[in-house]
């Protein structure tokens, strides 16, 4: 009976497979899966720059959700991944090594310190990034670069200030200029820009003032110390809670009442106004890379799709102040998505990889960004996308542009640093 039971089920598998076999020959083969381009972000959702690593990474999250909602391109979508770093080094370092094997092929930061610290292993695990901020030295990797920085370097942005208040001034003596920053390298590349803006300009430089990055409580005798120097201006570079600190401790000494002009390079400053207080900030100028304030949204229909899209997913007004931190998210976007249909465009979707991603952004052209900022070009020598700045002012609370875009006038360092 055994010897039946086994006859017959031998019988009866070989039937089943025999279906199976003609089945699979007439029902479609299963489509290959859409390809993912998996975009990590170094999170600063906590600690002293959380001011604008929240709305940074709010950015790039809706900005990623819009552009799959629209098809992503050509079929290829985008996810959003993150790990928490605070802004702190060995963070970063453990966030790459987690982004390399979930299979990311794009990183975005705002962390400039940090950056510095992957570099070498983003050219080793063919990694490119997104940078919020300016290049520096230890982030060029040779032969070719896989960072992509939001302008050359700060060098270059205090030069522009430096001459755009130069080109204001009405005196008939040489303007003088002063610096206070927190202890980083974005800083002191930051006083280097001015101290050679002021030479080629002919502005009086009459020194500097430096504060802790983190868990400053006061900077009352680094204002003083220096507005006893009698400047014209100060340029400062601060963010998160040392910025709050910063300008809070400026108003109360009334440093603008002195005559003295205040300048910040820009980076966190919208980020940062609701805690520092309209009042407090009142007549602080910066520049930044990008045409963001409420003014423009009728001229830059860029600005105008971000802001609808701020109120829609995060539902705030659009009278109410917009982040320039924000603003970066959906700028990456943009500029990734142009990237991976170039490279889809050269290589194929199946050949899609970090490495190719990095090859189609270093072939930018002329780039479109619909008011957002001039058209972008980047390349192996050139591997940042704003040409300018657009002077802000600070008024009942909110920016407001003061100038057109203004080119950097004289790249200082970084033109040749991949030549």
């Amino acid at each position: 009976m055994f010897k039946q039971i086994k006859s017959f089920a031998l019988v009866t598998v070989s039937v089943a497979l025999i279906a199976a076999l003609l089945l699979g020959s007439v029902v479609p083969a299963k489509a290959e899966p859409q390809k993912v381009v998996k975009v990590g972000l170094h999170g600063c959702y906590t600690g002293a720059l959380a001011n604008t690593g929240v709305p940074g990474g709010n950015g790039l999250k809706d900005a990623i959700g819009y552009a799959n909602k629209r098809g992503g391109v050509n079929g290829v979508k985008f996810e959003f991944v993150w790990e928490e770093t605070g802004g702190l080094i060995p963070r970063a370092i453990t966030t790459h090594k987690r982004f390399k094997e979930a299979g990311v092929m794009v990183e975005v930061s705002i962390i400039a310190h940090a950056v510095e610290a992957i570099s070498r292993s983003l050219q080793r695990d063919e990694t490119p990034l997104f940078l919020a901020t300016g290049y520096t030295e230890e982030m060029v990797t040779r032969p070719i670069p896989w960072v992509f920085t939001s302008e050359p370097a700060i060098f270059d942005h205090a030069a522009l200030e430096v001459k755009w208040f130069r080109d204001q001034w009405g005196g008939e003596r040489p303007p003088r200029i002063g610096a206070l920053g927190y202890n980083d390298r974005l800083y002191w590349d930051y006083l280097e820009g001015i101290k050679w803006a002021c030479k080629k300009y002919d502005v009086e430089f009459v020194g500097h003032e430096v504060v802790p990055m983190f868990g400053v409580i006061d900077t009352s005798t680094e204002w003083l110390r220096l507005a006893g120097k009698k400047p014209d201006a100060i340029q400062t570079v601060m963010c998160g809670s040392t910025q709050v600190v910063g300008w809070k401790d400026a108003h109360r000494l009334e440093i603008m009442k002195r005559g003295i002009t205040l300048f910040d390079c820009g980076y966190c400053m919208t980020a940062s106004l609701p805690a520092i207080g309209a009042r407090d900030a009142e007549g602080l100028y910066f520049a930044i890379w990008v045409a963001y304030a409420e003014e423009l949204i009728d001229t830059c229909p860029f600005t105008k799709l971000v802001y609808e899209q701020r109120e829609k997913h995060r539902g705030i007004p659009q009278d109410k102040l917009m982040s320039e931190a924000y603003v970066y998210g959906w700028v990456v976007m943009k500029l990734l998505s142009e990237g991976v249909r170039l490279a889809i465009e050269k290589e194929g979707i199946e050949n899609l990889s970090g490495h190719t991603i990095r090859d189609g952004l270093a072939s930018l052209e002329d780039f479109d960004m619909e008011g957002a900022m001039p058209p972008v070009t980047m390349s192996d020598v050139k591997p940042w996308y704003a040409s300018g700045l657009i002077m802000y002012e600070v008024r009942e609370g909110k920016h407001h542009p003061v100038s057109e875009w203004i080119e950097f006038p004289g790249y200082y360092k970084m033109l040749h640093l991949y030549k």
